[in-house]
């Protein structure tokens, strides 16, 4: 994740803690969502790879490659060890803000990635995600959205808050 670009206990923390506060969504929305026939996931900015994790294990011909940059590599490889799935699930080091993504995908998946950047950001990142996909690709947005007050609904408003002081 891009959120954290300090120390190594620093970094840990702040991927460890992500992936704890994602693990029960991740789990029952990769239940819900149909990926049915779909074989290449690319999770952007997945970071421990909590979502790319989830997806692989609901949905059995799928494999994962979890985009971020480098120094989550240990975390993702972690997390996916422990669900036994490293033959499926891949991590490339990258910055999504700034290099160009692998293609072949056909479901690209952003999570909570958006809300700490600008419009114009946002369209660039959107962008290079669809230009990964193949072609009928399912380009997937789970987002934090504040209202335009920036101060609503509390929880997004409250993690936005979080974020700032802890980056």
């Amino acid at each position: 994740s891009r959120a954290s670009h300090g120390g190594a206990t620093e970094i840990e923390d702040f991927l460890m803690g992500m992936h704890g506060n994602s693990l029960g969504t991740a789990a029952r929305a990769a239940r819900e969502i149909d990926l049915g026939g779909r074989r290449r996931l690319l999770d952007l900015g997945g970071g421990p790879g909590t979502w790319a994790v989830q997806f692989v294990l609901a949905n059995p011909g799928l494999h994962a490659t979890i985009f971020d940059l480098p120094t989550s590599k240990p975390f993702a490889e972690r997390i996916v060890g422990a669900a036994g799935i490293g033959d499926r699930v891949s991590f490339t080091g990258g910055d999504f803000t700034a290099d160009e993504l692998p293609g072949g995908f056909d479901v690209a998946w952003l999570s909570h990635i958006l809300h700490s950047e600008g419009p114009a950001m946002c369209r660039a990142i959107v962008g290079k995600a669809a230009r990964a996909l193949e072609p009928g690709g399912l380009l997937l947005v789970h987002e934090f959205i504040l209202d335009d007050s920036r101060t609503s609904p509390i929880f997004p408003a409250l993690f936005s808050l979080n974020m700032l002081a802890g980056t």
